[in-house]
């Protein structure tokens, strides 16, 4: 027991200082803090929910000691919690994801892997959100706090446009500026839902390689289906976002950039689940993750869209089912 504290510990000492040191704005050092989560993943897998909330509540610890109180409880709430929260959904049975046997009764069940993505992207929105009704709070009103935040981070734009790209012909510095102060809650809701998500398959690789994942590992491109639910609240959301106006509008835009890269996670999903039994396989996905890295604007949308498609057509259960046809 004292092993598996010590052990829970210092995986929430690792897991702050991984969150601290993005204090340092490097590239790498924000790399590093996009690992936060992962120690407190890997804890609770390992070793137990109740080690995973010990590693969580001492790396809030850590982050307040380090920084300050209110870098702690942003940690907790964006971090630590929803890190501990996925790991308990992924490796807890529960009687709603029940099974049926012969005789009748049911027996409690593993959540499938689109249950908890689609949890991540709903609590990626939710940080999404609760980042833009604090810049509304703090600065008195949203327009206030999109000027104050384009009068801070202009000059910062300035000098790292100057030193790396030109703005488009016609756009100023203090526009662009308005563009990613709005763009701000919706980004980060996607970027915590992508985080989230390879944290935690990172850490059940690791829980599975060391044998101590509770759960069988599942077939994830053909067991990433997602709630429809979740495709209907996108759709929902980009129709708000297209009506509205600001704030809701941009409440209504972070919905979308949190759906939107589950459903691009699920036509990943697809493309290698359809591409199974082709000769060029490999090549063809090379090339995907290629286009995924060089031109994202174009590709991710793709992606989502057949994403989305699949969640009402399921082509992967039809190619299934088509193959096990016998002649």
């Amino acid at each position: 027991m004292v092993q598996r504290i010590a052990i829970a510990f210092g995986a929430g000492v690792v897991a702050a200082l991984l969150f601290v040191v993005m204090t340092k704005g490097t590239a790498l050092a924000m790399a590093l803090a996009y690992l936060a989560p992962l120690p407190i993943v890997i804890a609770s897998f390992n070793w137990g929910l109740d080690m995973g909330a010990v590693a969580a509540l001492t790396a809030c610890g850590g982050v307040v000691a380090l920084v300050d109180p209110l870098s702690g409880a942003l940690f907790g709430a964006s971090i630590a919690l929803p890190a501990w929260a996925l790991s308990a959904l992924s490796i807890s049975r529960v009687g709603l994801f029940s099974r049926g046997k012969n005789d009748g009764e049911a027996t409690p069940g593993w959540p499938s892997v689109g249950i908890i993505v689609a949890a991540a992207a709903v609590i990626g929105a939710l940080i999404g959100l609760g980042a833009l009704v604090s810049l509304i709070v703090y600065y008195g009103g949203y327009q206030r706090g999109v000027e104050a935040l384009v009068q801070q981070v202009t000059p910062d734009l300035q000098e790292a446009l100057d030193q790396v790209i030109a703005l488009p012909s016609g756009m100023t510095v203090e526009e662009f500026a308005s563009l990613v102060v709005r763009m701000s809650p919706l980004m980060l809701a996607a970027a915590t839902f992508l985080m989230l998500c390879a944290n935690l398959y990172v850490g059940a690789r690791v829980a599975q390689v060391s044998q101590a994942l509770k759960r069988p590992w599942p077939n994830l491109p053909e067991s990433l289906v997602l709630p429809q639910v979740l495709g209907v609240a996108l759709v929902l959301c980009l129709g708000l976002a297209l009506i509205m106006a600001d704030p809701p509008r941009q409440a209504a835009w972070i919905g979308v950039g949190a759906f939107a890269a589950a459903y691009a996670l699920q036509g990943l999903a697809l493309a290698h689940a359809m591409t199974r039994g082709l000769q060029i396989r490999n090549p063809l996905l090379f090339v995907l993750y290629l286009a995924c890295a060089l031109e994202p604007r174009w590709v991710f949308p793709a992606l989502t869209f057949f994403g989305l498609m699949e969640s009402f057509l399921s082509l992967r259960a039809k190619r299934v089912a088509a193959a096990n046809v016998k002649p």
